[in-house]
């Protein structure tokens, strides 16, 4: 079946996809981006899809370092492939209390 009208087909130009393809590198480099997104700035707008699979490698990487803390080698080698340059302390202020770093 062909179409009575001629249509040119193009492909999409995506933008920002990490190479030629992306692929499976491009992927985990996009959710390193957000995992490190959501430690940052403590929320992120992005598509449920995309939040979805960032939110439990974002929540491993927090259970992981309340139970062990920062002295735990393993713990600091998943947060170093995990969080992409974060430079300085990160503190999170609690309610009442503001602390500055």
């Amino acid at each position: 079946m062909s179409l009575k009208i001629p249509y040119k087909t193009t492909h999409r130009q995506l933008k920002h996809t990490f190479g030629l393809h992306g692929g499976p590198r491009a992927r985990i480099a996009r959710l390193r981006m957000l995992v490190t997104a959501v430690i940052r700035h403590e929320r992120i707008e992005t598509t449920r899809k995309k939040a979805d699979e960032a939110r439990g490698y974002t929540e491993r990487l927090l259970y992981e370092a309340i139970k062990h803390g920062d002295k735990h080698g393993p713990t600091m080698e998943l947060a170093d492939f995990w969080l992409l340059a974060i430079h300085g302390p990160l503190c999170f202020p609690r309610k009442g209390e503001m602390k500055v770093c």
